[in-house]
């Protein structure tokens, strides 16, 4: 793409570490795939890369994950789906994503 979701997931987390509380919605990604693709843009991992690719990460780059998802959970700052869109590939419901997901525990 043209990094539009990049660009917004920037501007949200720069707003977020000021202390204004932010919610970000997206009928296009699911609110886990929005959070790992801004842990991966913190933590310096190349995300289209490495879904591209599916190589497993180093555990440096787990490490700096769990750090950078750390981080991010104390941001006031979720991560939801549009609950209105008619759009089929938009989950119907509320999520709040700024939690570890399970495969970096």
């Amino acid at each position: 793409g043209m990094g539009k979701t990049t660009f917004m997931q920037n501007m949200a987390v720069n707003i977020a570490r000021q202390g204004v509380p932010v919610a970000v919605f997206s009928c296009e990604l699911t609110s886990q795939r929005l959070l790992e693709r801004l842990a991966y843009q913190e933590a310096g991992i190349n995300y289209s890369e490495h879904y591209r690719t599916q190589m497993p990460l180093s555990e440096a780059q787990l490490n700096g994950l769990r750090e950078t998802l750390r981080a991010l959970a104390k941001l006031p700052v979720v991560f939801r789906p549009t609950p209105t869109s008619p759009r089929p590939s938009c989950p119907q419901g509320w999520y709040t994503s700024v939690s570890c997901p399970p495969r970096y525990h």
